[in-house]
């Protein structure tokens, strides 16, 4: 699941850069909406990993609170 949520942030870095690269007008709208929802789906991916961990994790015992 890290691999995952690693990967979705370097989509959007490389589609950051190529379209820097091919002089395409007004990229920052493009790349701030996928910025925001790779990274909505990478912290969710986050947050699940830290309820689901098991062993002993405070969050996992309900004393993260």
């Amino acid at each position: 699941m890290t691999n995952l949520a690693a990967s979705l942030i370097s989509i959007v870095l490389t589609q950051s850069a190529l379209l820097e690269i091919s002089n395409v007008e007004n990229t920052a709208r493009y790349c701030g909406y996928t910025g925001l929802i790779f990274g909505g789906l990478s912290a969710a991916i986050g947050i699940r990993m830290a309820f689901r961990m098991k062993g002993g994790s405070a969050l996992s015992k309900g004393q993260g609170r």
